[in-house]
Parts: C-alpha cells; structure tokens; sequence
C-alpha cells in the first residue's frame, strides 16, 4: 500500500498528520498533532476554505453580535484581546456595515452553523 504525505494546511507540517475520520460528505479528515487542528484536502462549500471572509446580513445589539452569510455568528465588540470598532455602538454605525466581510474563524475550523437562542 502507498502512502501519501499529506501537508497541514495551517502549518504544513507533514509528519505528524494523520487520518480522522470522514466529514459529512465521506470525505477524508485529517488530524495535526503539532497544531492541533483538524481539516479536509477538499471542501463542497468554499467558505469552509481558511481565509474566506463572509459578509455580515444581520446585527444584534443585546451581544454585540454580527450574524453571517455562511449561517456562523460573530462578537463584533468584545473579541479578546478588546477590538476597537467604534461602529457597533450606534444604530447607523451597525446598518451601515451589513455585507461588510469578516473573516470567519469558524468556517476556517469546519464547525457547523450556529443555532439561534
């Protein structure tokens, strides 16, 4: 049997990567041992891809929290360490930035959508 070196895709390293499993689509995971984080070779949805930014299609003020495209929610205001976003305290402020594009940490790390409380 052949075996295949496979690079982390956050720190590319290829020793300590290993199988973990199957995503939702059966598709191959893998697992890094020297980060920790776990990821595909190929996604059915690309804003899973890290770096993808998704666009902000709601606003609540009770978190402070941006909910995105990709169905993700975000803190916009406390993100430690303190963010400084002096838009999301006034009502213009927060209209005037839906479908500005976040970086979305959680489509980066696979996780499923948020559910709303």
């Amino acid at each position: 049997m052949a075996t295949i070196d496979v690079p982390c895709r956050y720190c590319s390293q290829t020793k300590s990567v290993c199988k973990y499993g199957s995503g939702a689509n059966n598709i191959q995971r893998f697992s890094c041992f020297d980060c920790r984080k776990s990821f595909q070779l190929d996604y059915t949805y690309n804003a899973y891809y890290p770096g993808i930014k998704e666009r902000i299609v709601d606003m609540t003020i009770k978190n402070w929290v941006a909910q995105l495209v990709c169905g993700h929610f975000q803190h916009v205001r406390h993100n430690p360490p303190w963010v400084s976003r002096p838009w999301v305290i006034s009502e213009v402020g927060r209209k005037k930035m839906l479908g500005f594009e976040l970086n979305c940490i959680k489509c980066d790390e696979v996780a499923p959508k948020d559910q709303q409380e």
